[in-house]
């Protein structure tokens, strides 16, 4: 129970962290509730890192691994 209590007051002193990019086309948007701004900050930008990786060998038109799958270049 105390520290449930303990989780609950934590979440009050929280901050949101915001992060915006593009990808696939599309904006992506983030919101990050954590009360350490530095860790909040570096999840975003993993996130953001796993989108790119995830753009580039996965863009059908792109130079990625999916795109040589399409033109038979396996």
């Amino acid at each position: 129970m105390l520290l449930a209590l303990a989780g609950l007051a934590a979440c009050g002193r929280s901050a949101v962290t915001e992060h915006s990019f593009l990808a696939f086309g599309t904006g992506v948007h983030i919101e990050i509730l954590h009360p350490d701004l530095d860790q909040a900050g570096a999840a975003a930008a993993d996130i953001e890192r796993l989108f790119r990786t995830a753009e580039r060998d996965w863009y059908a038109f792109g130079t990625g691994e999916l795109a040589a799958e399409r033109l038979g270049a396996t």
